[in-house]
């Protein structure tokens, strides 16, 4: 359900106080979000509650999130609360999708803005408007492709670009073309940095394009992996190394496994970095071993004896071997003040007491009746809702001698229906299902007393 809101009229649109906006207030759809609702607070305060009404819908929209890898619609809504949220363009009226298309074409309105206007006109006119989806993209396509915009919602935005060009076919080939152009100018550029590079380049193979330069961008992607490496920068060169490999894959196989090698040497150096460090430093380090084995196994085997695969696996699970073991020397333990429970286990005797072994058992395991499943995951919602930090991080399980028996991923925060959420709630239920057998079994008569 969006937020109850009254329609606003596409004349209170059209002569709200967008005009004030400045170049500062539209570098990014965050600050331009910001900046509507001030002026939305301005126009309150003056008792001006249509234009507020106004400025406060177009502030939604520019809060709207792009998804870009969903197929509910290409916007999540500002904000949303347990049986509402925000406004997104399915909720709009007509005279207000009316009153958006004609501030898409207002010839003075914030690039960002229009951006917004225009996309929202073209996905609720019927039918379709495509001079909308021209505007846009061109207005998406505006902002120059600079670290500090790129990272600050300037990828997203040219995702959508890409989408609506696809959209329309032939009729936009052109425009594509000079995306992919102005994405593959700013990954070469010299003065690019290798975070800009990665991202880049991870956004153009999501989108398809590129293609005709795969090897140059797989060069310029481990040219700037080796400098990261002369700069100890284990884990961003490792990063740059394995995005080259993807651009290697199909034009240049030797190329590609030479820069997984070169990553799995990524993950050896980062485990040699943390092994001496203290304060958990070999739980980083088993980690980074284990990592670096298994890229090593990746490797096909007509190029392991060249580089030297097998014994570079072997020297890291004597390392891995070694960190969890040395793991268990950085572990601390916690214990509580002792409880009296010698009431419980005399009452499970007196239950059992006296009877034949398949009785007597009979006995036990009818003591203290089991919840159903339903109950433990309900128990694991419950209290990953009320402590939701303790699952937030990934976690790893040791047995005694320092091996690794299990994983969790750690919480997807706001998306319940993801697997790793699934995941960590499914491992809490377990947990909390396990602690409550160890618990009957020992002192059966104790649980109702918990």
């Amino acid at each position: 359900m969006n937020e109850e809101t009254d329609p606003v009229s596409s004349d209170a649109i059209a002569t709200s106080r967008w005009r004030q906006l400045s170049s500062d207030d539209s570098a990014s759809y965050m600050a331009l979000n910001r900046a509507l609702r001030t002026l939305a607070g301005a126009a309150t305060a003056e008792g001006k509650p249509r234009e507020a009404a106004a400025l406060n819908m177009l502030a939604h929209l520019c809060g709207m999130g792009v998804q870009t890898d969903s197929g509910t619609g290409p916007y999540q809504p500002f904000m949303v609360f347990e049986d509402r949220r925000s406004l997104l363009p399915e909720d709009l009226t007509v005279d207000e999708v009316a009153g958006l298309a004609k501030l898409a074409l207002e010839p003075d309105v914030p690039t960002r803005l229009r951006a917004r206007a225009a996309d929202v006109a073209w996905l609720r006119i019927s039918p379709r408007a495509p001079q909308y989806a021209r505007v846009a993209i061109d207005a998406y396509r505006e902002p120059p492709i600079l670290a500090e915009t790129f990272f600050d919602g300037g990828r997203e935005e040219l995702l959508r670009a890409i989408r609506l060009c696809r959209e329309l076919g032939r009729d936009c080939a052109e425009r594509l073309a000079d995306i992919e152009a102005a994405m593959l100018g700013a990954l070469f550029s010299e003065t690019a940095s290798a975070g800009l590079r990665q991202s880049l380049a991870e956004t153009m193979a999501e989108a398809g394009l590129g293609k005709s330069k795969r090897a140059e961008i797989a060069r310029v992607l481990e040219k700037a992996a080796n400098f990261a490496r002369t700069k100890e920068n284990f884990s961003g060169a490792r990063e740059l190394f394995l995005a080259a490999e993807g651009w290697f894959a199909a034009v240049d196989r030797d190329s590609a496994v030479r820069v997984t090698s070169a990553a799995a040497e990524m993950w050896w150096l980062e485990g040699e970095f943390f092994r001496e460090r203290p304060g958990g430093g070999n739980f980083m380090a088993g980690a980074a071993y284990e990592a670096g084995v298994q890229l090593l196994r990746r490797i096909p085997g007509k190029y392991r004896a060249a580089l030297d695969v097998d014994a570079r696996v072997t020297r890291m699970r004597t390392r891995l071997s070694e960190s969890h073991e040395r793991s268990l020397d950085d572990m601390q333990s916690y214990s509580t003040e002792p409880v009296d429970l010698t009431t419980f286990v005399e009452e499970a005797r007196t239950r059992v007491a006296k009877k034949g072994a398949w009785e007597g058992l009979c006995a036990f395991v009818q003591l203290v009746s089991h919840p159903p499943p339903s109950h433990w995951r309900e128990q694991a919602k419950k209290s990953i809702g009320e402590s939701p930090l303790s699952s937030l991080f990934g976690s790893t399980r040791f047995s005694k001698d320092g091996r690794i028996v299990s994983r969790s991923p750690g919480l997807t925060l706001g998306d319940v229906d993801s697997h790793e959420t699934q995941k960590v709630i499914h491992e809490r239920a377990m947990q909390n299902l396990l602690f409550f057998q160890g618990f009957v079994a020992q002192y059966p008569s104790g649980h109702d007393r918990c």
